[in-house]
């Protein structure tokens, strides 16, 4: 299996003019791979893991959420140096929190340049977080975002919802998230 180095590699084997139309219609396009070693070489767990507990990403780059509760920063971090505490994310992920790493790009090359080869397909910015959800429940409950959204799955299983396009083109503030009804998942 290649590694992934640019975006024609990532959504492979769907094609980059696909996935222009499909992405200037706003139409959802979900790509399945039997690689899972592919995306997995972009952010080994042994990257994580020394992003997380090698006090290389700061606390303010760390979010810890449950359902879209913030777990208070002081539950993981050291009080005088604001550094990541390993043992009490730890901890947390036992009871099934996501952890989310803003602009992880800035401390994974791999990822920095793959946001760069999608700027320059499609003509936007490109902002990187890592989101790391341990056992069922999720990081958020249903909402949507005031930006296009590409998520790439690296590890592990999870069931995905899409709930259609409440608003067509939402503005920010995403104040309608709150009390979002959504039916059935398309």
């Amino acid at each position: 299996a290649s590694m992934i180095r640019r975006f024609k590699d990532l959504i492979a084997p769907v094609s980059e003019q696909q996935f222009l139309v499909s992405f200037s219609r706003k139409n959802r396009l979900v790509v399945k791979t039997t690689q899972r070693e592919r995306t997995a070489s972009l952010l080994p767990w042994a990257t994580i893991n020394h992003l997380l507990g090698a006090g290389v990403v700061s606390t303010s780059k760390v979010r810890v959420v449950v359902l879209s509760n913030t777990i208070p920063e002081l539950m993981y971090r050291t009080d005088k140096k604001a550094r990541l505490r390993p043992d009490a994310l730890h901890q947390l992920a036992a009871q099934g929190v996501s952890i989310r790493i803003y602009k992880i790009g800035k401390h994974v090359p791999a990822i920095a340049n793959l946001a760069d080869s999608i700027e320059r397909r499609t003509g936007h910015r490109v902002g990187v977080n890592c989101y790391i959800t341990f056992g069922k429940a999720g990081a958020f409950k249903p909402h949507y975002d005031t930006h296009d959204v590409i998520a790439v799955q690296i590890h592990g299983a999870k069931r995905w919802r899409g709930y259609g396009i409440p608003i067509p083109y939402p503005l920010p503030p995403d104040d309608g998230n709150i009390g979002l009804t959504v039916g059935n998942p398309v």
